[in-house]
């Protein structure tokens, strides 16, 4: 994973990169955590469930929570005006953070948990769901 990066002493030197996702690789979250972990934070991806060889590498205090809570505030909002919808690890910071978390019905039991909604499966139009049962919008093919 690491074969083609170029490794600087200090974040500055990195430019406007925020994010990385990795796919296939041969190290585990764990092992990733361990070396990069002092100044990212690595994340499972929310998709292919099956395999831990996949995710996010952020830097340390962006996550999507924290662009929430940006926008938020450009748009002259609070959280609590904020709904998030998630299904995988990387949405637990989001989920926390909104005044409602919904977790898709195909999302992880931990997920689930974490939400203040759970509703259908993406497949199953879950997000026009939720928000025909939070009272957001009114739909009759539902």
């Amino acid at each position: 994973m690491l074969g083609n990066a170029i490794l600087t002493p200090t974040m500055e030197e990195c430019g406007k990169i925020k994010k990385f996702f990795y796919h296939r690789s041969d190290k585990t979250i764990g092992e990733l955590e361990k070396e990069l972990g002092d100044i990212f934070t690595i994340e499972a991806a929310s998709f292919r469930k099956d395999r831990g060889d996949c995710g996010e590498i952020c830097c340390k205090g962006i996550n999507k929570s924290y662009g929430m809570e940006k926008y938020l505030e450009y748009v002259g909002l609070t959280r609590k005006d904020a709904i998030a919808f998630g299904d995988g690890p990387n949405d637990l910071d989001m989920l926390s953070f909104a005044e409602t978390g919904v977790a898709m019905g195909n999302g992880l039991e931990e997920v689930k948990k974490l939400a203040d909604f759970v509703t259908k499966d993406i497949d199953e139009n879950g997000i026009a769901y939720a928000l025909k049962e939070l009272g957001l919008i009114k739909l009759i093919f539902l």
